[in-house]
């Protein structure tokens, strides 16, 4: 199992920050500190702290390690193709790859090198971030960035879709890409040291860092004065007193509300002063007399309060809607009987109820009388309101009076009538006016509770739901009133009884306990109102108590001794020994005899680090002495001995390596990568001229090398364009007398199809790149490549094969071939009047002939 197998797998039961810290590291290489304040806002998500946030379900997931576990199979890079909306890279263009030997992309700036490397960082393995891919900025495209990459795995062709976010792809993460930015994450810096750690210790060290980003957070967090709000003293004699001065993260708001003063509670606390003073300051006589004529004092207005209030409550405006109700429906039906049987008389109004007024006037009247008389009077008799004889008409109709009277519906009217008359009474002889209760209202009020206000209050409130209540067709909705001055009244007479229920049977020589224990009540009292007065802080101050303890939490699970221990663990020989025996095998082919490699394995917060020193020095220095192209070596070292180390045969692909570097350095990087070709694909983009031709020629000297090139080129709307031809300026002179002669074809159609002025220009172009071909031919043929251009020094051994049988004629050749390409090409101002015209076609080509015939004899001879 490789050590960063063993890593994921130690993780994967750790909290969610400390996996997110590993994933990020595995993918990003050191982490910057946006990196650790995300990590931080993980751990107090975890904890609940803070609200999780919509990523936080992609934070729990397990850690992988694509690429970086053991590898089943080789795998090559094949071709990248169809490309779609990355950068400006032209469509319907890609990149075809040798999977086997070296494969060099060269390309000046900006013509799209950088931008297909940057699709392989993004779908193989690098470390460090990576530049995000852009569409092309200069078309307007909704379409989403893609490319197909093909690798090869035992001689099978595997295609893989790409795209930004598509998943992880196994087969390209076993593919390394190394370039200037990964070079930075390879190469450590400590104490004066250059040295290399092995990426599973330096993930860990990552961790390790993290963790104590966390714990710096929590502390600074946690510093006295920091969150707790200040409360008032609270006396630990009190219950209420214990609870707050015992406030912690357990506290919940029920407790709170448990300990708060009701309104109740704190109009009692200046009685229960006042009787403290008084048992004080009187005998236990006196104060029964006072508290007895306080009683009676009070007791008249707490009845009269209570009253009021019954009398105009709710209940009593329901009760008098029914009765209202029960009136009108019951005078309605006396209605219907008072049309049906009295109709038709002179007058309005008979058998309504002021009629029946006066019906019972008179019954009651004759009836008072004598006894022989009836009521109504029948016929003949004498009516007691005219004084006249009763006629037969006047008789009947005095008949049906008496039978509409009598009948049940007009005797429950009345009832009815009559008793919501009664209760409309009782409500209209309802006094407000509380004056005679003046001196008392005055007595109950102090500074605490504003009795006298809340009573003038009350009575404007009563006044007006009085009004509502009498008003004929009132709604049901009317003023509300605050009981709480008739609950005060009616407390504070409770208390008054309860003092005088307490003092039964005391006298001065006992009452002294009776102080002891109101005082104890008060001081209780008061504390709980205190808490009342503080709820909202005591409330902010759980909180801060409730997020401290998380704090804490999280501050446990921030030790790194079970970092320090699995990183001892990584670090054991086994496992550390082949790494750091590769490293030294790096360090030897890039030539680095001055310095070796001592393993250092101390456990202090995982920092393992294998160091470098100078060969029997006194200090460390290496770090400052060793120059950037050391360190780009000491980097790519590294690289290197971890693929082998891990026994890896995939492809590897480095992007401009010696960028920056100067030749010495190019030289062996160069010569590193050839070898490196000779048992894996190898991939290199490059802008460098000088590089590529050092690489084409290690592969020259090197037995077994291959070479695969492609050129990258661009227009004005795209880049990317592939010609499989290599850059003319690294091309020898066999292969640029090859490109001469299909330029001669594509100038000889023009001679054919096109204008004089276009054939010239042609001309003129062919002939600057013959005059360039001429000038490699005398530097390879003549002078064997004993002194080149771009070379970085004189190659003496090479004199010894230089042609010593040149003859004058070959002399002659290269005077007539040169002076041809000086007279027809385009490089310097001619007067007018003496430009020469462009040579014939025919001449043209004997002008190519004349420096391949010139090749071939000096082959043959060679």
């Amino acid at each position: 199992m490789q050590p960063i197998e063993k890593l994921v797998d130690w993780v994967k039961d750790r909290p969610v920050f400390w996996r997110h810290a590993i994933r990020l590291a595995l993918t990003k290489g050191e982490l910057t500190e946006e990196q650790h304040r995300l990590i931080w806002a993980i751990a107090q998500m975890e904890y609940e702290v803070i609200d999780k946030g919509m990523l936080y379900p992609l934070y729990e997931t397990p850690v992988t390690a694509s690429g970086l576990v053991s590898e089943v199979s080789k795998i090559n890079l094949s071709s990248i193709t169809k490309v779609v909306n990355v950068g400006s890279l032209a469509p319907n263009q890609g990149l075809t790859l040798n999977p086997k030997g070296l494969n060099i992309i060269y390309g000046d700036n900006g013509t799209g090198k950088s931008t297909y490397a940057r699709i392989l960082k993004h779908a193989c393995l690098t470390r460090g971030d990576v530049a995000p891919i852009l569409g092309n900025v200069f078309e307007d495209s909704n379409e989403e960035s893609s490319a197909k990459l093909t690798v090869v795995s035992d001689n099978e062709s595997l295609p893989v879709d790409w795209t930004k976010t598509a998943e992880v792809d196994e087969n390209l993460k076993s593919i390394r890409v190394f370039d200037t930015e990964t070079a930075s994450h390879y190469v450590s810096k400590k104490e004066g040291a250059l040295g290399y750690k092995p990426f599973a210790l330096k993930v860990l060290e990552s961790l390790s860092i993290a963790l104590d980003y966390v714990k710096r957070q929590i502390r600074e967090e946690l510093m006295p004065g920091n969150g707790l709000q200040t409360l008032p003293a609270f006396s630990s004699d009190t219950l209420s007193g214990k609870f707050v001065n015992g406030l912690s993260h357990r506290t919940t708001l029920e407790d709170v509300e448990k300990y708060c003063a009701i309104d109740g509670e704190i109009s009692q606390i200046t009685p229960i002063q006042q009787s403290i003073f008084e048992l004080k300051s009187q005998s236990v006589a006196s104060i029964k007399k006072g508290l007895n004529a306080q009683v009676s004092r009070v007791t008249p207005l707490s009845k009269k309060l209570r009253a009021l209030s019954n009398a105009l409550s709710d209940k009593v405006y329901t009760d008098l809607n029914v009765l209202k109700k029960d009136a009108t429906e019951k005078a309605e039906l006396a209605k219907e009987l008072r049309e049906r049987v009295l109709s038709n008389l002179p007058f309005e109004g008979i058998g309504d109820a002021k009629w029946l007024t006066l019906w019972q006037a008179a019954e009651s009247f004759i009836k008072s009388q004598t006894s022989g008389i009836t009521f109504p009077p029948d016929e003949s008799e004498t009516c007691p309101l005219c004084l006249q004889a009763i006629g037969s008409d006047s008789a009947q109709k005095l008949a049906s009076f008496r039978e509409y009277v009598a009948n049940q519906a007009v005797q429950e009217a009345e009832s009815a009538s009559k008793t919501l008359k009664i209760e409309v009474n009782k409500i209209e002889d309802l006094l407000l006016d509380l004056s005679d209760y003046d001196a008392v209202i005055d007595e109950l009020t102090n500074e605490d509770n504003d009795f006298k206000t809340s009573i003038a209050v009350l009575v404007e409130s009563l006044k007006l739901r009085k009004s509502q209540f009498l008003k004929p067709n009132a709604e049901n909705a009317f003023p509300d009133f605050d009981e709480a001055p008739v609950k005060y009244c009616e407390d504070i007479l409770e208390t008054l009884n309860n003092d005088v229920n307490e003092l039964v049977g005391k006298d001065d020589e006992s009452h002294n306990a009776l102080i002891l224990e109101k005082e104890q009540a008060l001081a209780e009292l008061e504390s709980r109102k205190l808490v009342s007065d503080n709820k909202e802080i005591i409330i902010k101050n759980i909180s801060r108590y409730v997020f401290e303890n998380k704090l804490k939490a999280i501050e446990e699970i921030t030790n790194t001794r079970q970092v320090t221990i699995l990183a001892n663990e990584l670090s054991k020989a086994t496992i550390i020994e082949p790494l750091v025996k590769c490293f030294e095998d790096e360090l030897n082919k890039f030539g680095f005899d001055r310095f070796t490699v001592q393993v250092k394995t101390r456990g202090s917060s995982s920092q393992q680090l294998s160091k470098l020193e100078i060969i029997e020095g006194s200090n460390n220095v290496v770090a400052e002495i060793a120059s950037e192209g050391e360190q780009r070596c000491i980097a790519i070292a590294c690289f290197m001995a971890e693929i082998i180390a891990d026994g890896r045969r995939s492809a590897v692909i480095f992007d401009d390596p010696v960028n920056s570097l100067d030749h010495r350095w190019r030289e062996d990087i160069g010569k590193r990568l050839v070898e490196e070709s000779l048992v894996r694909q190898v991939v290199v983009f490059t802008h460098d001229i000088v590089f590529y031709k050092y690489l084409l020629e290690c592969v020259d000297k090197t037995t077994g090398s291959s070479v695969k090139q492609i050129r990258l080129d661009r227009n004005r709307k795209h880049t990317g364009l592939v010609d499989n031809t290599p850059p003319w300026d690294a091309l020898p002179i066999k292969a640029r007398i090859g490109q001469l002669n299909a330029a001669y074809q594509t100038l000889e159609k023009v001679d054919r199809t096109g204008t004089e002025l276009e054939y010239s220009q042609h001309s003129y172009g062919f002939y600057n790149l013959l005059r360039e071909a001429w000038e490699r031919l005398v530097e390879e043929k003549l002078f064997n490549n004993v002194v080149t251009r771009f070379g970085r020094s004189i190659q003496t051994q090479r004199i010894t094969k230089l042609i010593d049988d040149i003859t004058q004629a070959d002399y002659d050749t290269i005077e007539l071939g040169m002076s041809n390409c000086s007279t027809f090409f385009q490089g310097h101002d001619t007067a007018t009047g003496l430009q020469q015209r462009p040579r014939k076609i025919s001449e043209v080509k004997d002008d190519l002939d004349l420096i391949g015939n010139l090749l071939s004899g000096l082959n043959r001879r060679r």
